[in-house]
């Protein structure tokens, strides 16, 4: 039951890290050469879409029959938050500056994905390896990270994408 309680944890985690990024584009345009067209409502319509994403996926896991269902479902989008925290580490070393982000990357996403992957580990519910195999399936996002410098990330490029989409919308 503890991981269960623990999940909900995550959403509003990556909730608050995604209002930390609120006024990210101005770090974009600072960082980023290749930055596609965009605006702020754009990227802020992008992140809420993520947020809504994230909840979202949540809730669904948590309807499934088992806590291990909902863990195998739920840890890929932790080991991805976990990520998305490392590359912040990143960025504020490398550019020996803050990023939007990084308070709540390492305060609330480092803290909130360790325990939720020690809970899962823990009490049985995923085996190592599934573990094991998530963070293999991120290594490539880090490298990118590092050998990317100011080169313009999927992940940004899928902000802006769908911000673009929900704008038209609204």
């Amino acid at each position: 039951m503890l991981f269960c309680r623990l999940v909900w944890l995550l959403p509003a985690a990556f909730a608050l890290h995604e209002i930390e990024e609120w006024n990210i584009l101005t770090w974009y345009r600072q960082h980023y050469g290749d930055l596609p067209e965009t605006t702020d409502r754009t990227v802020r319509m992008g992140l809420f879409a993520y947020v809504s994403i994230g909840l979202l996926w949540t809730v669904v896991a948590l309807r499934v029959r088992s806590r291990r269902e909902a863990a195998f479902a739920l840890l890929p989008l932790s080991l991805f938050l976990l990520t998305n925290a490392f590359q912040h580490v990143y960025w504020a070393a490398h550019l020996a500056a803050y990023d939007p982000g990084l308070v709540t990357a390492v305060t609330l996403l480092v803290p909130v994905t360790g325990v939720l992957i020690w809970s899962a580990l823990r009490q049985r519910l995923v085996p190592t390896w599934y573990v094991a195999a998530l963070v293999l399936i991120n290594v490539p996002t880090v490298v990118e990270t590092i050998r990317g410098d100011g080169i313009v990330r999927f992940e940004i490029e899928a902000v802006n994408s769908i911000g673009a989409a929900l704008g038209g919308l609204f």
